[in-house]
């Protein structure tokens, strides 16, 4: 499932190993940086159910940069299943886990879509009540209530849920 925190511990305890083996392998490089990844889904994961879509955006697309950080990093011969042209036959975030990055890239974008509306509605109300127009800014008001209450907004309460790729 989507768990950031257990992906957290395994990558921690991974990391562990390589240290106390010695070991300077770029496989260590990719499993710091896959531990990096992580933190900033789960603080992503964090940022958008509390409904701080910017927060969560920039997050998320962290998560991207850093996949493709990983990706360039060449793997040990041995070490990783590689092709015969040395290429890893195992990728970082593919399938359903990149999916999973893209939707949660498009529900922060829609909070921050949301929170923009929401503001708009709010400064119309109080431009209304300057202005003494009582009916106006209630409508207004109205109108940010429902933003506020997602009444006019489809977003699941739960975004999809898929494991991530280790």
């Amino acid at each position: 499932r989507d768990d950031p925190g257990a992906a957290i511990e395994c990558y921690v305890e991974s990391i562990a190993c390589e240290e106390q083996a010695g070991s300077s392998s770029p496989e260590l490089d990719a499993l710091r940086k896959m531990k990096t990844l992580c933190e900033a889904w789960r603080e992503g994961n964090h940022a958008l159910a509390e409904w701080r879509g910017t927060d969560a955006t920039l997050a998320f697309r962290s998560c991207r940069n850093i996949a493709q950080d990983t990706r360039a990093i060449k793997p040990t011969p041995g070490y990783a299943p590689v092709d015969a042209n040395g290429e890893c036959l195992q990728q970082i975030m593919l399938g359903e886990a990149e999916d999973s990055l893209a939707t949660r890239i498009k529900l922060a974008a829609r909070e921050e879509e949301r929170k923009r509306r929401f503001l708009q509605h709010i400064q119309d109300g109080e431009d209304m009540l300057k202005k003494h127009q009582a009916t106006a800014a209630l409508e207004a008001f109205v109108s940010a209530n429902k933003v506020a209450l997602n009444e006019d907004d489809t977003r699941p309460s739960d975004p999809p849920q898929v494991a991530l790729a280790e």
